[in-house]
């Protein structure tokens, strides 16, 4: 707090507002005793500002920004206020400021998302399509025509899906984030490749599994069974780091219902739909195959729910 009010005024608002440090206040004839390197100690320890004078108050103001801190000023303020100030609110009421940091903290947050879902969903896509040419005797796993269905996921989940959760539960809890820190992060990168890594895995674990004991086509589809399973539990799994996929499931997002209804009706249709299946290049394979690589692609990202609880409710 920084005003020109009686310092005994001053406090009282400021024990009201609920600031920390309001034993005292540092008044305007303190700051005119202190060079730049004693203000900046003096703002660290300090809450509160009486008997103030404008030109003092532009001095503690670059002094908070040099510190690193933001500073914003209503759209009522003067003309000098507003050319110091990083940010200008037109619409200062406090209501407005705290739904607005909200949506900002929540938009945050669906990128950071959407962000490693791109990145982890699109290893696995790059493994199973160069490790096969690499091998030099395993057969193609992915066509173009089945990336091209695996984008039809992964764009609207990134658009929508992501967009249509709510906010998490601490968002009005976390201390504001370094305005110097990096959306993608180093801990967010080793996220992704640690659960894109996984159903790499788990696709090339049915692969394996299968590989000499039926045909090519059928192994491409058990192959892409896996995967879509795992893609769309990526999705789940990563809607909300805070809280369990189990409780996201009961939690309402029609976009996500949408995405998966429709991605396993197109894949049953290629699966169980000869012109559909010759498309793919897709083989009719056993039910009772398809449970093991279904359960295969969801296991090979549930483990993230084990290590979320632990390291991601509040990702840096």
């Amino acid at each position: 707090m920084i005003t020109g009010d009686n310092p005994t005024t001053a406090i009282a608002i400021a024990r009201e507002a609920g600031l920390e440090h309001t034993a005292t206040a540092a008044t305007g004839r303190e700051l005119e005793l202190l060079d730049d390197s004693a203000l900046l100690l003096k703002v660290r320890e300090t809450d509160v500002f009486a008997r103030i004078r404008p030109e003092q108050k532009l001095r503690l103001v670059q002094a908070l920004k040099s510190l690193g801190e933001v500073i914003a000023m209503g759209g009522r303020g003067t003309d000098v206020a507003r050319e110091a100030a990083d940010l200008v609110l037109l619409d200062d009421a406090f209501s407005s400021i705290v739904t607005g940091i909200r949506l900002g903290r929540q938009i945050y947050d669906d990128i950071r998302k959407a962000s490693v879902f791109i990145l982890a969903v699109h290893i696995p896509i790059a493994g199973l399509s160069m490790i096969p040419v690499m091998t030099g005797y395993w057969p193609l796993l992915l066509l173009p025509v089945h990336i091209v269905f695996l984008e039809f996921i992964i764009d609207p989940a990134c658009a929508l899906v992501f967009e249509g959760e709510r906010a998490e539960p601490d968002v009005m809890r976390r201390p504001p984030r370094n305005a110097g820190a990096r959306l993608f992060s180093r801990k967010m990168v080793v996220i992704g490749i640690t659960q894109g890594l996984g159903i790499l895995a788990g696709c090339l674990a049915i692969f394996l599994w299968r590989f000499g004991s039926v045909g090519v086509d059928q192994l491409r589809a058990l192959t892409f069974v896996t995967l879509i399973a795992a893609v769309l539990t990526l999705i789940i799994v990563n809607r909300s780091w805070t809280e369990s996929a189990l409780a996201m499931l009961r939690e309402r997002n029609l976009p996500f219902a949408i995405v998966a209804l429709a991605s396993t009706v197109m894949l049953a249709l290629a699966l169980g739909v000869p012109m559909v299946s010759d498309l793919f290049s897709f083989a009719a394979i056993p039910i009772e195959a398809i449970a093991p690589a279904a359960v295969c692609g969801i296991a090979s990202v549930l483990w993230f729910e084990w290590v979320k609880k632990r390291l991601v409710p509040n990702p840096k």
